[in-house]
């Protein structure tokens, strides 16, 4: 929807840098990969869990 609003992107390859900044740990959006895996940032580390769209409910 913010794409939609404002024509800027909703994520970018800075996005984790700034969620590890605010103290997040982990993010559970990320369609990347099966298994769960690290993203290193210059202020610490994120926990990436996979996102299967299989289970997604909304995914008709």
């Amino acid at each position: 929807m913010l794409n939609a609003a404002t024509g800027l992107p909703t994520e970018t390859f800075e996005t984790p840098v700034w969620l590890a900044e605010a103290g997040i740990e982990y993010v559970a959006d990320d369609p990347m990969d099966d298994r769960p895996f690290d993203i290193r940032t210059k202020h610490g580390t994120l926990a990436s869990i996979p996102y299967r769209v299989e289970a997604d409910d909304s995914a008709g």
